[in-house]
């Protein structure tokens, strides 16, 4: 980063280097509030307003997880380029699940489960389609591997 830390950006400063400036200053702010009481009274507060709002209103809730859904699909894509990084991401994802207690598995299993019966009809004909692939295939092997031992 060029120029001074503190105070306005130079006048020969790009925009781009403008909203870089701008970004590190609220980046290292945001380090510096994040943990402290208010900002954590704040954020519950945010949450518990947040949820209330899904509960009550579908329109919104819908919005809400369209964009979720979007910004992870991004994400994933991005990380998919690298496959350094999506091999650490799956990794990371492995371990989280096999970390948890019988009871939080459950309870994984149980969203996993939910958000497969919410799911649009056609992406339900497709994914039980490549469900039912899967097992034929591993039956045809598993008579296959059969009939070779006679």
């Amino acid at each position: 980063m060029i120029g001074a830390e503190r105070g306005p950006a130079s006048k020969t400063c790009s925009p781009e280097c403008q909203r870089d400036r701008n970004n590190d200053k609220e980046k290292k702010r945001y380090q510096r509030v994040k943990l402290t009481p208010a900002w954590q009274e704040t954020r519950t507060d945010y949450l518990a307003r947040l949820k209330d709002r899904l509960q009550n209103d579908a329109a919104f809730a819908a919005r809400y997880v369209a964009g979720r859904r979007a910004a992870v699909r991004k994400y994933r894509a991005e990380l998919e380029k690298d496959p350094v990084r999506w091999a650490k991401y799956q990794e990371r994802h492995r371990a989280w699940f096999h970390n948890l207690t019988p009871e939080q598995r459950d309870n994984a299993r149980a969203q996993n489960r939910a958000w497969y019966a919410n799911l649009d009809p056609e992406f339900k004909r497709l994914f039980l389609l490549q469900l039912r692939e899967k097992r034929a295939h591993k039956r045809l092997q598993e008579l296959e591997g059969l009939h070779g031992q006679e």
